[in-house]
């Protein structure tokens, strides 16, 4: 399943946004999703706005139910280390919080006129010269149907 997460940040004219495209790669039902994330263009510069450097393939996120439900985002990659369970390195970018998955696979939150949910989350860093490390909105872009 496809879902399209707008993540926002400031108010009137210093109001930044940028879409985020999020695809199920793993699921066990109610309690956790993880897959893969692109950038989209629509946002607030016509999708120049990037969360990230990291080549597509390391593009990551993950969903867990536990109370809050959060999803992560960011990029997971193999570490160079060869110690016993250091086999990959996830950086998280974003962090959203109180996002719930229902039976069908969608995502949502708090009730929101804008799609199927919303709620706050943590930037990790600065997204220069958009967005500043620290507190953000989400919303669920309405699901088609």
């Amino acid at each position: 399943m496809q879902h399209k997460i707008m993540i926002e940040q400031g108010s009137g004219e210093k109001l930044v946004y940028a879409i985020l495209k999020l695809n199920d790669k793993a699921v066990t039902v109610g309690k956790s999703a993880s897959g893969s994330w692109a950038h989209f263009e629509d946002s607030t510069d016509e999708g120049k706005i990037k969360f990230t450097s990291d080549a597509k393939e390391y593009l990551y996120w993950e969903w867990k139910s536990e109370s809050p439900a959060t999803m992560l985002i960011g990029s997971k990659m193999g570490r160079a280390s060869h110690k016993a369970g250091e086999d990959e390195y996830f950086q998280v970018l974003i962090t959203l919080t109180n996002m719930t998955r229902n039976s069908e696979g969608r995502f949502g939150g708090a009730a929101s006129k804008a799609g199927a949910g919303a709620g706050k989350g943590t930037l990790t860093y600065n997204v220069n010269p958009y967005f500043v490390k620290g507190a953000i909105d989400w919303t669920v872009v309405a699901y088609p149907g």
